[in-house]
């Protein structure tokens, strides 16, 4: 531990208490065991999610209000290609991988996982939800590229919108309101009367565990490459970074590519713990809590984004959970109150999140002297004429 920077150490704390969260509490009772695998699995899509919006937002300055479209796209797509029925009536992934996958019983069923019909259904379709979720942030980026700011805000909002009332509307696609139903489990040793229990309640949890542990190293690598210094150099200014090369084309089409790649994954995570997607999980709402996330930890903080993700995803679940057991008369949306207050008191405080960029980069080992990042939330621009400390 003790040669490790202070990122690493953080990261690698973080995932093993991910791994050990669904042993621990199951130590305190079987329902309280429940709830926090509930809890813990909603959280880690806002991880997941936030993550993906923290691409656009914090290192390319690109505001995104229609993140939860994309996680929708990844869902909706995985969704409807499981259900694909065979003539026999049963998902037609999972039997053409049930005949040409050995039949396992007792241990090996889940020693040798890789070789369960669900999760290769499941590996299957991953890399479909991905290319559909990359082909419609490549629809919305394309023609917007030299949009920002507000502008580009509303486009993305219009295309979130315009997405919900979709697959609301046409039911002959995505079965309307009432959404995808009957979505097979991650494990087919999951359901059953010989199911096993633990894995039935933590299978989807470790999936976004991993996925999570994915997302994040790509987007490090990224931020760390020349690529990540180009995203960065344009948020911070465009026209600085144009005229020394940077293409302002290029390097936003790769935001896009990435931040809808891993909100497709986040809605495959979002699949495999549900089981069923519906229009009701891409309430507009949950754009605004993801980008809530990366404000509350910092813009462009990898870090930041990990503690505002479990600041709001947990607290929200709770308060979802909580609320209507301690009267029937609060509303809901109570928590969204809330959330606005926890974010004013942040501004107010700490304006640049609670782990602002350049306290990312002093764990990096990156510390800079003229960094002005932790005294205002705008970002330097050219021609800044401040006198160094």
């Amino acid at each position: 531990m003790a040669g490790l920077r202070g990122e690493h150490r953080f990261f690698l704390i973080f995932f093993v208490s991910l791994l050990l969260f669904p042993f621990l509490a199951g130590l305190l009772g079987q329902q309280v065991w429940i709830l926090s695998l509930s809890i813990g699995s909603y959280c880690l899509i806002y991880l997941i999610a936030a993550q993906a919006l923290n691409v656009q937002v914090g290192m390319t300055g690109l505001l995104n209000l229609g993140a939860v479209a994309f996680v929708g796209v990844g869902a909706y797509t995985g969704a409807l290609l499981l259900t694909i029925p065979d003539a026999a009536g049963d998902p037609a992934i999972i039997a053409f991988w049930a005949s040409v996958t050995p039949d396992l019983a007792g241990h090996a069923r889940w020693i040798l996982f890789f070789l369960d019909p669900n999760f290769l259904a499941y590996v299957t379709i991953a890399p479909p939800a991905v290319l559909m979720a990359i082909l419609m942030s490549l629809a919305i980026g394309l023609p917007t590229l030299k949009l920002g700011g507000d502008y580009f805000a509303i486009v993305s909002l219009g295309f979130a919108q315009i997405f919900y009332l979709m697959v609301k509307n046409e039911a002959w696609l995505t079965k309307g309101a009432f959404g995808v139903k009957d979505v097979p489990s991650l494990f087919s040793f999951c359901t059953g009367e010989d199911k096993i229990v633990f894995l039935e309640r933590t299978a989807h949890y470790f999936l976004g565990v991993v996925v999570l542990a994915l997302s994040i190293y790509v987007i490090v690598r990224v931020r760390d490459s020349r690529w990540g210094r180009a995203l960065t150099a344009l948020r911070d200014n465009e026209l600085a970074a144009q005229s020394n090369g940077v293409h302002l084309a290029r390097y936003r089409v790769l935001s896009f590519v990435l931040f809808s790649a891993i909100a497709g994954l986040a809605g495959l995570v979002l699949l495999a713990r549900n089981r069923f997607v519906s229009p009701s999980d891409l309430n507009f709402w949950e754009s605004i809590l993801y980008l809530c996330c990366i404000v509350l930890g910092g813009l462009g903080s990898v870090r930041g984004a990990v503690v505002g993700a479990i600041a709001l995803g947990c607290m929200g679940e709770l308060m979802r959970i909580g609320l209507p057991k301690i009267s029937d008369d609060i509303p809901l949306q109570v928590r969204y109150v809330l959330f606005g207050m926890i974010l004013i008191l942040v501004m107010r405080y700490r304006p640049n999140g609670l782990l602002p960029v350049a306290a990312d980069e002093a764990a990096r080992g990156r510390e800079r002297v003229h960094d002005y990042r932790d005294v205002e939330a705008t970002l330097f621009t050219l021609g800044d004429d401040r006198v160094d400390p």
